[in-house]
């Protein structure tokens, strides 16, 4: 390497005049927020999602198990928290909310709303995305709660291209059966008319190979659409609460369809025991030291199909790597890749950077619409503080890729650790010993910008908080302040930010402002 030369191949004097040009124009940072509280209260802290109007990224949409908020500037300023939407009579909210954009900027808000302590309706609505107001619905997307049937774990997703099926609104659940069958099947209907009315139900899994429970829906950029589910069977009984898996048959399915929903393919991307991790039900064998919180939301798969080639996807799963609970390290986040639209799948490898023996639960995957950057998300306890209980306290950390295969090093999000035992006044199970709710699952959503929700407490009761990040899938490699052209702003930013970890400025995803970022800028300069 010449002496005049970076180690990206940049002369000095050609980028010391980039610096002096930019030193007069007024440069963007793009930190973080500290940590926003949102919801508070018993419980609607509780399984958090997020989503980002990929057509306005300041548009930002937040709920908690039973409220909801909404931003307009990217959290600088929420309206809200909002109550569930009016329900049908003798109904209450019951949680498991799910959004998609439509790309006419049109919120869907899906949710359960339950008549009894063992029977619900999947319900969705159209919320105005800039006020927070209901504009319909609800209407039902399952309809037999009246007869026992409990329908759980909601997800919707909307085909946002210009192909045959635009616009329509896909939803999948899992449906109860009521006692004595007891039968458990994964479903899938779909809406033409943004969800006031829906198809018949396709049955895509039951409980026969294993309890179809978990599941996540997405549409590629070709307009297939998949359904992603954690598939399990051989569990552990113990007693009469819920079991503990065994370690070896936890595994995802995969089904995919090209006709609108008609007709489905299915494969598995992950095989039995390559996605197995214990619910961590106290009173059962297989529980995590330092821990007694419950696990089960882990399980659920996320899927993510490449806007830039609809022949690739990734699937995003959490696995014991020991298969062994209870012993060493419970929990790794996972991706898996398919490079012929679900068919056959590749190797897992592993995501999640954290040390030997830390658990890393409750991963959550987003991918942006148009850059195709990953991020993933997870809680671990890398840190390993624990509480006055001895119990550990956990962290949320964040990943970007833009191949599936390298991923930076994790970005931890909160400020400060939380502490799983604070707040949680009704228990999963009650034991002995209890079982806690630390929150079930959490959400991220990367469209040009990133946002994260997640269940932690503010030292006295459990609450949902939100962390976002600006620029951080920018349309143009190197605008750093997403005005959409590289020039002098983009520059001073990176400078501003040099030797930081800022995951706008990090443009080679290595963990650190550094010279292999400049590059990128000159490469891509507009001016």
């Amino acid at each position: 390497m010449k002496s005049n030369e970076m180690n990206c191949g940049i002369s000095l004097p050609l980028l010391k005049q980039f610096i002096s040009f930019a030193v007069f124009i007024a440069g963007t940072t793009t930190t973080a927020y500290a940590d926003q509280l949102l919801h508070t209260g018993t419980y609607g802290t509780r399984e958090p999602t997020v989503a980002i109007d990929p057509a306005n990224p300041e548009r930002v949409a937040v709920s908690s198990l039973w409220l909801y908020s909404i931003s307009t500037n990217f959290g600088n300023s929420w309206l809200g928290p909002f109550s569930y939407p009016v329900l049908p009579s003798t109904y209450f909210a019951s949680g498991d909310p799910s959004f998609a954009f439509g790309s006419n900027g049109t919120l869907h808000y899906s949710y359960l709303s339950g008549n009894s302590l063992n029977s619900c309706e999947v319900l969705i609505s159209q919320v105005n995305a800039n006020t927070g107001s209901i504009l319909s619905g609800p209407s039902s997307i399952s309809t037999n709660a009246a007869q026992g049937f409990c329908n759980d774990k909601n997800w919707i997703a909307i085909d946002r291209t210009n192909g045959l099926y635009a616009g329509r609104v896909y939803a999948a659940w899992s449906e109860f059966a009521p006692s004595p069958s007891n039968e458990v099947r994964l479903l899938v209907k779909s809406s033409t008319n943004g969800g006031s009315s829906w198809s018949s139900a396709s049955e895509l899994a039951n409980s026969g190979p294993g309890f179809p429970w978990a599941s996540h829906v997405a549409v590629g950029p070709n307009g297939r659409v998949y359904v992603a589910w954690h598939e399990q069977s051989g569990w552990l009984q113990g007693g009469s609460e819920s079991w503990n898996p065994n370690g070896t048959s936890g595994r995802i399915r995969i089904a995919s369809s090209d006709n609108g929903g008609s007709t489905w393919v299915a494969s598995y991307a992950f095989q039995s025991g390559a996605a197995d991790v214990t619910f961590n039900v106290q009173s059962n064998p297989g529980n995590i030291l330092k821990t007694d919180f419950w696990t089960q939301g882990s399980i659920q798969p996320w899927i993510l199909p490449d806007p830039l080639n609809s022949q690739r996807v990734w699937v995003v799963a959490a696995d014991d790597p020991d298969n062994s609970h209870g012993s060493g390290d419970d929990a790794d986040v996972m991706i898996v890749e398919s490079t012929n639209g679900g068919i056959s799948w590749g190797t897992p490898k592993r995501v999640d950077d954290a040390p030997s023996g830390v658990h890393s639960f409750f991963p959550t995957a987003a991918i942006d619409r148009t850059t195709g950057r990953i991020a993933v998300a997870w809680y671990d306890n890398r840190l390993q503080t624990v509480n006055a209980g001895g119990n550990w306290l956990f962290d949320v950390y964040v990943t970007l890729s833009d191949n599936g295969q390298t991923f930076r090093p994790a970005y931890r999000v909160s400020n400060v650790s939380f502490d799983p035992d604070i707040g949680t006044n009704n228990n999963r199970y009650a034991g002995p010993p209890p079982t806690r709710r630390m929150g079930e699952y959490f959400g991220v959503d990367l469209q040009k910008n990133l946002a994260l929700v997640w269940t932690g407490n503010n030292g006295s009761q459990q609450g949902v908080f939100f962390d976002g990040f600006r620029n951080v899938a920018t349309r143009i490699r190197g605008d750093i302040n997403g005005d959409g052209i590289v020039n002098g702003v983009d520059i001073t930013t990176l400078f501003t930010n040099w030797g930081l970890n800022d995951l706008a400025s990090d443009l080679n995803l290595n963990g650190i402002v550094d010279g292999g970022d400049v590059g990128y800028i000159l490469s891509n300069w507009t001016g």
